[in-house]
C-alpha cells in the first residue's frame, strides 16, 4: 500500500487496514483471513481497484500464502539441542 500510494502521490492519511479471521472449527487454527482497506473518502475511485490488487501482492500475504518452514531450536548453557521442523 505504501508504495504504491508513493509512486502514485497518494497520501496515506486516514487509510487503515481491518483484518478479521476465522478458525477452523475442529483444530481452532485460523483457516481464513478477511482484509478489508479502509480508505478515506476523497481516495481516488481510479485506484480503488489497483490497490486490491497491490494489496494482493504484497510479501506478508505472499509468506502467509505459502508458509516458510519453521525450525525451532533450544539451547542450555553450552548445549545446543538439534533443531527440529514443522
Amino acid at each position: 500500500m505504501l508504495d504504491f500510494c508513493t509512486t502514485r502521490k497518494l497520501s496515506v492519511e486516514g487509510i487503515r487496514l481491518r483484518q478479521r479471521w476465522e478458525r477452523h472449527p475442529e483444530t481452532g487454527l485460523i483457516q481464513t483471513i478477511h482484509q478489508e482497506i479502509l480508505l478515506p473518502d476523497d481516495f481516488p475511485e481510479k485506484y480503488l481497484s489497483a490497490v486490491v490488487r497491490a494489496s494482493k501482492l504484497c510479501s506478508v500475504k505472499k509468506h502467509l500464502e505459502n508458509s516458510p518452514e519453521v525450525v525451532v531450536q533450544a539451547t542450555r548453557s553450552n548445549k545446543t539441542v538439534p533443531p527440529t521442523t514443522g
